[in-house]
């Protein structure tokens, strides 16, 4: 049924969804090798995920992609990581505990199924690295800010999760330093705050919105020598982004950095992260996060844009004046 599949296609995108759906379920009662059934698995995904986009450009209606997908969703749902994110557990998506396995990608799935062959590939896709390769970014700012202040350093984090990319960067530094950390799940706050706990650390939880946060920030003066939002902005409307950057822009101390990324248009993975994850992101490139920072009031020439390694997502700094 598989060589089949990959070979065939009907007249029309949903028999197309649900063949290549079939296919993948099926794929769990083959005699094969592990690594057959895992490369197996990815070229059905990378079928699948062409299938979607088809779908989504004949105007076919998202319950009828989804109705289509069925088998295709409950094998995924074999995997712990993929289940994790279908069901978001925590209330929403892109949770600490979701981005922790990303960062430390240990398959958990049964070995030798379509499980573990999906898993490895959603530990290991590019969507997957960028968030690895953004942590690390994220860390080298955080250490090269303490390095580079005299004075007890101040650090906000805005949506901070489990601060993996905070544990980086001070993990080699022995000096006061002053945190911040806001997240709305207390859960997040309380992990973040004992992974960071060591001698010489002032840290403060903020376990609210971040649009609250910044206005209390504000209210008290408070100014910050590096100012880290990660990826929130990937889950945030354009209006709310705008909010949020007037009052984080108004907390950079002076030579201090604002820092945030977004995913960007063209994540060839999309379709598959929406469909079969549950996991929806705001795309926005260069141009319309310049719009952005201008709307926000931000001097566009104090602000640098570029890509991590995959390519796949915008890593923004603004900085104050000199």
């Amino acid at each position: 049924m598989i060589a089949e599949t990959l070979k065939e296609s009907s007249a029309h995108p949903l028999a197309d969804l649900a063949m290549t759906s079939a296919a993948l379920q099926a794929l769990e009662d083959e005699a094969l090798m592990p690594e057959e059934r895992y490369n197996l698995a990815a070229a059905l995904v990378h079928r699948l995920t062409a299938e979607i986009v088809q779908a989504e450009r004949a105007n076919i209606p998202r319950g009828q992609i989804a109705d289509a997908l069925a088998p295709a969703r409950a094998v995924h749902r074999t995997s712990p990581f993929i289940r994790h994110c279908q069901d978001w557990p925590r209330g929403y998506a892109g949770d600490f505990e979701m981005i922790g396995w990303l960062l430390a990608p240990r398959v958990q799935a049964r070995p030798d199924t379509v499980g573990h062959a999906l898993e490895r590939l959603a530990l290991h896709c590019p969507p997957a690295q960028q968030h690895r390769n953004k942590v690390e970014y994220q860390a080298r700012l955080v250490t090269r800010t303490i390095r580079d202040r005299p004075s007890e350093p101040r650090i906000l984090s805005i949506g901070c999760g489990g601060a993996q990319d905070l544990i980086a960067g001070l993990a080699e530094i022995h000096r006061p330093v002053h945190l911040v950390l806001n997240d709305l799940d207390p859960a997040a706050t309380r992990h973040a705050s004992s992974s960071l706990a060591a001698s010489g650390r002032r840290i403060r939880l903020m376990t609210e919105n971040a649009l609250v946060a910044g206005r209390r920030l504000a209210r008290e003066r408070e100014q910050f020598d590096l100012i880290l939002a990660g990826g929130l902005i990937d889950y945030l409307d354009d209006r709310t982004v705008v909010r949020l950057l007037r009052l984080l822009s108004a907390l950079i101390s002076e030579n201090g950095r604002l820092y945030f990324s977004n995913m960007a248009p063209g994540n060839p993975y999309r379709a598959w992260m929406d469909y079969l994850f549950e996991w929806r992101l705001i795309e926005r490139d260069e141009d319309s996060l310049t719009g952005l920072l201008a709307e926000s009031g931000i001097v566009t020439d104090r602000v640098r844009i570029r890509r991590e390694g995959t390519g796949l997502a915008c890593l923004v700094e603004v900085r104050t004046a000199t």
